[in-house]
């Protein structure tokens, strides 16, 4: 932690603006998933927003994902709601409590995961997994991914039932930026144009 505040020492002194973004892994190799908050996750959540307070990022953001290999994602059962609220919570208040505003980021249909491996996630790639959060737990605002929204449509029109989408249009971006734009506080705007 010390040796990544130092990196950023003095960047924002020359006029860039830093925004902090939590790992995709903790130190274990161990994957962040929003419906695992163990010991190693608390730890990560906790350095991760004391960063983000020292480079004087005025945000922390964190994707909401519980990645799966293709395997895990058949026989998973339905989100475990309270694991993943519990999780959020943990989060906003490591947040809120260093100044720190919490972001959600949405997820492409396939995760990489920096590891070269195939993985899925139940939640994250539709707007709507977004917009629930929030409505469960005010304190939180939005990273949008123009990129994750593209790839998430173009993948739910080829597989809609994989995602249980029932209709691919309101996948459009101009949706994710109507329904996420107002709690939005970071874009990451690319173009991405084929899955992988």
């Amino acid at each position: 932690l010390r040796r990544a505040i130092r990196a950023c020492d003095g960047l924002s002194k020359r006029g860039l603006k830093l925004t902090a973004e939590a790992p995709v892994s903790w130190p274990s190799g161990a994957f962040v998933r929003v419906d695992r908050l163990d010991t190693e996750a608390e730890s990560g959540i906790e350095r991760s927003a004391e960063f983000a307070r020292a480079v004087g990022s005025p945000v922390l953001t964190i994707h909401l994902f519980i990645p799966l290999d293709p395997a895990e994602f058949r026989a998973a059962g339905p989100v475990d709601r309270e694991s993943v609220e519990r999780f959020l919570r943990f989060y906003v208040e490591a947040c809120t409590s260093r100044g720190i505003t919490p972001l959600i980021e949405n997820v492409p249909p396939v995760l990489r995961m920096r590891t070269g491996g195939i993985y899925l996630s139940q939640v994250g790639g539709h707007w709507r997994d977004l917009s629930e959060w929030r409505g469960r737990i005010p304190e939180l605002a939005f990273t949008l991914d123009t990129s994750h929204a593209a790839l998430f449509r173009s993948f739910a029109r080829a597989y809609p039932a994989l995602f249980a989408v029932e209709c691919p249009e309101e996948l459009a971006l101009e949706r994710y930026v109507a329904e996420l734009g107002a709690a939005t506080r970071v874009a990451h705007v690319s173009n991405a144009r084929g899955l992988l």
